[in-house]
């Protein structure tokens, strides 16, 4: 409708080109000149507040760039393929020849001085693969406490929740009854309707379940600091179904873990962003992202399902399968 235009259309730059799934490949992977593309959601605040210096920086590009941007909400499987873990996203695909996935990430402060400068190094230099950020040292002391360690003692209750369409969706067990026995995935984030949560990191990993349960996963764990009651209706309103299920917490396994943090207007503490791969009841794999970056808890490169997709490619290569 016009309200969603009208939000739309503050998001936008003159000269770029608005991209959809149906338009995506015949003007930017054909194409020879380096692309920088936005990936946004309409009612992000921080697309907002970003709409100017993002007008600025690409008022001032050589003729030789092309400029697009792409609404991830209104267009998920493009926002899908472009591995976006939040908005707005940047992207440079640099100059010559295209190919899927060879594209650089701008992972810097959003100023136009660094953008500017970022693209300018980029945008004709040979393509190197940047992967996710190397955790920072808060992250690193986490990931040495944990990584090949028991991820909860086997006796600990926990309270795993179902959004199916079934009355016994809420189950009170152990951890050895979730664990023992099993390769499972469990992600962890802030909280229940909250914007990055709903928006991208919950939805990244529904879109990615098949995908992860290939590896031998036998479930999908989201960790959040919310009783059972919120949590079954966040996965209603996501449409989770079976696609994972969700362990309500009180703190007490956020805390166990190391990964409890505190967040402005929060009655307690709340779960950082992170995933692992947990066979047997022992942490296998574990990617975490730091609360502390220009990012803050909405950060996350190292916790996201195609991160967690690398990690069990690594495991299954180096025979550690379930």
């Amino acid at each position: 409708g016009g309200g969603g235009e009208d939000r739309a259309s503050k998001h936008h730059a003159p000269r770029a080109s608005v991209l959809t799934s149906g338009t995506w490949d015949a003007n930017v992977m054909r194409s020879e000149h380096p692309w920088l593309i936005k990936v946004y959601e309409p009612g992000c605040s921080k697309c907002l507040a970003f709409a100017a210096d993002w007008r600025t920086v690409t008022a001032a590009l050589g003729d030789d760039y092309r400029v697009g941007e792409v609404d991830g909400t209104a267009h998920p499987a493009l926002a899908d393929r472009l591995r976006v873990t939040r908005y707005p996203t940047l992207l440079l695909f640099p100059a010559g020849p295209k190919a899927e996935g060879k594209y650089h990430e701008f992972k810097l402060e959003r100023t136009p001085a660094a953008l500017a400068a970022w693209c300018e190094r980029v945008a004709h230099a040979d393509f190197t693969r940047l992967d996710s950020v190397p955790p920072d040292e808060w992250a690193r002391d986490r990931i040495a406490r944990l990584q090949g360690r028991e991820f909860v003692p086997e006796d600990m209750p926990l309270t795993v929740v179902s959004a199916e369409d079934r009355d016994d969706w809420m189950h009170p067990v152990t951890a050895a009854e979730v664990f023992h026995g099993k390769r499972v995935v469990v992600f962890g984030l802030p909280g229940a309707f909250t914007a990055y949560c709903s928006s991208l990191h919950l939805p990244n990993f529904v879109s990615k379940a098949r995908e992860i349960k290939a590896h031998g996963v036998e479930d999908i764990l989201c960790l959040a600091v919310n009783d059972p009651y919120v949590l079954n209706a966040w996965g209603h309103q996501q449409g989770t179904g079976g696609a994972l299920h969700f362990l309500s917490d009180d703190g007490t396994v956020a805390r166990h873990i190391g990964l409890d943090i505190p967040l402005p207007g929060c009655s307690g503490p709340r779960c950082a962003r992170f995933a692992a791969v947990v066979d047997h009841g022992v942490v296998t794999w574990l990617g975490i992202d730091s609360p502390l970056g220009s990012m803050g808890a909405d950060a996350m490169d190292n916790s996201n399902a195609f991160a967690l997709l690398r990690g069990l490619a690594e495991l299954d290569g180096a025979g550690g399968g379930g």
